[in-house]
Formats: structure tokens, C-alpha cells, sequence
């Protein structure tokens, strides 16, 4: 009888393209269950980016200890950055649990694909830049990319099965510069967008590198998506140097500027760490006064976690927890106003979604269009005559909010 497994992939969707191919590698014979109770095996791949990651990643590790406790034949097996970062304690005190490391997994081909209408495609993996506040290249090292014609034969597996290609590393527009010595992002898109992908997205942009070859090559391919994801990190320039992040307000105001004069209907997401060492009012003002001027769609706001192994560390300055969840809401709260601007600016008008389920509560179908990335932004409620789920309709968008649209099929 096959054997079965639940999985928890923890974290960001480069963990989840490590999680498809640790499953092909090691568990390619089991069965996926979505039932706990039923599994033979819990694998969880963890997070430790910061500090309510590590948590998240440790409760969870023992919420399935506890359970073998009650069935000692199932199995617990841990792996990803947790288990990068601290191998040997884990081990030392959690012995109910196995643990598999999954250094180098990111250079395999084949991969079990536990989304549907969508998958990650992850081309490096580390990190050459030195932000103060980053402990991603402590454990995962520098950049590494993978070969262009490695990636490509694993796009060739996902080709007409897939309606949307989500690109991933930690820094997506650094691809090609390690190994190849030249920027190979523009060529490796190039030769995706000639395959049979109705989508393609590209996620984390660093500001630096989004050059104005790259733009034009979104604004002219059809199915790569107009959604650049580019963290900022902050707005204030003194700020920006303490993180030991290139650019200034000036330098990414033109480039703000510099992507709605390429790519005129575009969405535009990007993040900031709030409460950063050393944050004044003065910075933070600097802040939201850069969500006003600069009108982006998505932003996500992060509390500065101070971990122990970074730059950042060591800074004066600490600003109090209170005073960080404070400003968080404050500037959610004025970019929930101008998301909310520009989404009202898409009623009446027809957008190709992505068909991805039925929401019984809401009585609606639901998916996204190409300015919404999956499981991060908002979505597109309608209602449609026949469930067609995977595939793209045409909605007539008739209402908005601060996140999601609704709408129906024409």
C-alpha cells in the first residue's frame, strides 16, 4: 500500500519550489494527503527569515511531535532554512523528529507540483548583497544561479500544463551575474516567453538592476505579466544607508517613474521594513509621504525584527515594539486608502482572470488578473454560468475595495 504524506511548507514561495522538488526527490511515491490523520509521514519545510518565522517553524515542528507522541509509527521530517541555520541544536532537542537537508535541491529537475493553476520556477538561490538587516546569506551563501538551460528544461517539463509561471530567487535581476560574469535575466525571459505559458511572472526585483532593457521586454511580451515586484526596503535616504541598500528617494522616484512610462498599465508592489534602528519621525514621515508621491498598488509593511547574526544588530537606536506596531497600522491604513483609489479605477473595465476556485461563502468565483500575484495580493470575485477552474475568462468588473474586485463574465 502507498504510503501517505502531509506537507507544510512554511514561508515565502521559494520555499514552496524547494518543497515540490525535496517531494520528487524523496517522497515522489506518496501519496499527498490533505488530512494529518491520515498521513504515515508529516514533512514540513521551514522558514527562519525572522523571528516570528523561526516561531511559526518551531510550533509547528512540535504541534507534530505532540502527535507522534500518540502514534509513534508516523513519522516527523523536518528540512529548509530552520535546519540550515540551526542544524545541530535541532537535532539535539528535538529528537523525535528526522531531518533532511536540502542544500543544492534547487539545482534539480524534476519536482511535484502541489499548486494548479500556477508554479514556481526558482533560478538561484542566496544572496550576494549585504543588507544590515538579512541573515539569508549567512545560511544560504552568496548567489548562485542556476544554468540557463537547466532551467529551461524544467520549464519545458511545466510547458502547457501550467497557466502561469511565477519566477523566484532571492534576487531574480542579480541571475546570470555570478556564473555567466554578464546580467542574463532579459535572455532567460526571452526564451520563456517563447513557450507555451499564457502567464509569466517575475517576483523580487532589486532596484538596482531593473534595467530599462528589461521593461521594454514586459512591455512588449504579452504574456509576461505588467507586475513588477521591486522591495524598496524604505524611503528615507539615511535609513536606506544603515540598511547598506543601494539607491536614495530621488533614485527610486525615477525609477517608479521610469516603469509607468514603459509599462503605462502596470502594478506595482513593493515592501517596507517599518521600526528599522534609528528610525526618527522625521524617516518614517519620509515614508508615508513616499506612498502618496509615488501611488504604488501593493505594499506589504514588515516590523524590523532584530536578529541576532545581523549588521543591524549592533545598531543604537531601537525603536519600541508599541511605537513599530503603531506606525505598521498607520501606514497600512494610508495605502489601504490609495490601493483602494486605484482599484476603483478598474471598474468598467474587461480583465483576462485566471479562474482559481468557488467561494461558497461569497457565492462567487474567484481568481486574479495579471496585476495580482498568488497568495500575496487580492482577488477577483465574479459570477460566471459554468466553473471552468484553471482557466481564463473575461470579467466585466463592476465593484472594488481596498484589496479585492468583483465583477462578472462577459
Amino acid at each position: 500500500m502507498m504510503e501517505k504524506i502531509f506537507v507544510v511548507s512554511l514561508g515565502c514561495p521559494k520555499n514552496l519550489a524547494d518543497t515540490e522538488k525535496i517531494l520528487f526527490e524523496h517522497f515522489k511515491n506518496y501519496l499527498i494527503v490533505t488530512n494529518p490523520e491520515e498521513a504515515d509521514v508529516f514533512f514540513i519545510n521551514t522558514c527562519s527569515f525572522i523571528l516570528p518565522a523561526k516561531e511559526e517553524s518551531i510550533d509547528t515542528i512540535f504541534e507534530f511531535v505532540e502527535y507522534k507522541k500518540k502514534f509513534p509509527d508516523k513519522r516527523v521530517i523536518v528540512s529548509g532554512c530552520l535546519l540550515e541555520q540551526y542544524g545541530g541544536e535541532l537535532e539535539k532537542e528535538i529528537p523525535e523528529a528526522e531531518f533532511l537537508s536540502n542544500k543544492g535541491i534547487f539545482l534539480t529537475q524534476g519536482r511535484v507540483i502541489t499548486t494548479r493553476a500556477f508554479s514556481y520556477l526558482k533560478i538561484a538561490e542566496g544572496c550576494s548583497r549585504k543588507c544590515a538587516f538579512c541573515t539569508i546569506p549567512l545560511f544560504k551563501g552568496t548567489h548562485k544561479s542556476r544554468e540557463l538551460n537547466d532551467i529551461l528544461s524544467e520549464a519545458k517539463e511545466m510547458e502547457g500544463s501550467v497557466q502561469e509561471l511565477i519566477i523566484v530567487s532571492q534576487d531574480t535581476s542579480f541571475y546570470g551575474m555570478d556564473s555567466y560574469k554578464t546580467p542574463k535575466l532579459y535572455d532567460l525571459l526571452s526564451y520563456l516567453s517563447d513557450m507555451d505559458f499564457p502567464w509569466i511572472r517575475v517576483m523580487y526585483f532589486y532596484p538596482e538592476n531593473l534595467t530599462d532593457s528589461i521593461l521594454d521586454l514586459i512591455a512588449s511580451r504579452p504574456n509576461i505579466c505588467n507586475y513588477i515586484d521591486i522591495p524598496f526596503q524604505h524611503l528615507s535616504d539615511p535609513i536606506l544607508k544603515k540598511m547598506k541598500r543601494w539607491g536614495s528617494y530621488e533614485q527610486y522616484k525615477n525609477i517608479v517613474s521610469n516603469i509607468r512610462s514603459r509599462i503605462p498599465e502596470s502594478s506595482i508592489r513593493t515592501s517596507f521594513i517599518v521600526g528599522f534602528p534609528g528610525e526618527t519621525q522625521k524617516d518614517y514621515e519620509t515614508l508615508l509621504g513616499g506612498l502618496d508621491e509615488f501611488q504604488f498598488n501593493r505594499v506589504g509593511f514588515f516590523s524590523y525584527s532584530d536578529e541576532p547574526e545581523t549588521a543591524s544588530f549592533r545598531l543604537e537606536g531601537k525603536v519600541e515594539e508599541e511605537e513599530k506596531e503603531k506606525r505598521i497600522s498607520q501606514a497600512s491604513f494610508i495605502q489601504e486608502e490609495i490601493s483602494e483609489e486605484i482599484l476603483k479605477g478598474r471598474i468598467g473595465k474587461i480583465y483576462k482572470v485566471l479562474e482559481e476556485g468557488y467561494d461558497p461563502e461569497k457565492e462567487a468565483f474567484y481568481g486574479r488578473t495579471e496585476f495580482e500575484a498568488p497568495e500575496i495580493d487580492g482577488l477577483v470575485y465574479f459570477q460566471s454560468d459554468k466553473k471552468t477552474e484553471n482557466n481564463f475568462k473575461n470579467i466585466l468588473i463592476t465593484d472594488s475595495d481596498q484589496h479585492n474586485l468583483s465583477g462578472r463574465e462577459v
